[in-house]
């Protein structure tokens, strides 16, 4: 999943500074996607509590790979308007930090004294794998946002199967 964040870092001033034409408001539009991982963290402290780390990682990544899709469709229809797409992008990013956050402690849960080395190495493979698949995404950019949904909802899709490989389908919703 952290192919998503490099992907939009890496394309997000090519399709909103020069796609959808924002110039020097290209920062206003960038924060503004970045305030809603902001949220998603604050929020996330309240919904663990409730639904617990899988329920709500596992529904979250669910939520972000149909809208992601969905977006990415509609993307290829019509030509999206700078507000649907920037509010896309945003509650895509809410979605990423309730799943990005979760997934990281779910993965250290069980390493117990093994914890440091396991989050470095978990670390490391998590951002090399994503700046990989990120600036491929990123490298895709044909002037719309499109490339970067249909990224996103790629990586999705492959995240989702790591959880069905490793979890199983019973295992995708419950809520520890």
């Amino acid at each position: 999943m952290l192919g998503v964040l490099v992907a939009y870092i890496a394309s997000s001033q090519q399709v909103f500074g020069t796609g959808y034409g924002l110039g020097k408001l290209f920062p206003f539009a960038f924060g503004s996607v970045a305030c809603s991982i902001a949220l998603a963290s604050f929020t996330n402290s309240r919904l663990v509590r409730r639904w617990g780390m899988r329920r709500l990682s596992h529904s979250a990544l669910v939520a972000h790979l149909a809208l992601s899709a969905a977006m990415a469709l509609l993307g290829t229809a019509v030509a999206m308007p700078l507000w649907l797409a920037l509010g896309g992008m945003a509650v895509c990013f809410f979605l990423y930090g309730l799943i990005l956050s979760n997934f990281t402690s779910i993965a250290m849960q069980p390493m117990g004294q093994a914890a440091g080395m396991a989050a470095s190495l978990t670390g490391s493979y998590s951002t090399a794998t994503g700046a990989l698949l990120g600036t491929l995404i990123a490298g895709q950019f044909n002037g719309t946002i499109v490339p970067l949904f249909t990224g996103f909802a790629a990586l999705g899709c492959c995240a989702l199967l790591a959880v069905v490989l490793v979890e199983g389908r019973a295992g995708l919703f419950r809520g520890e």
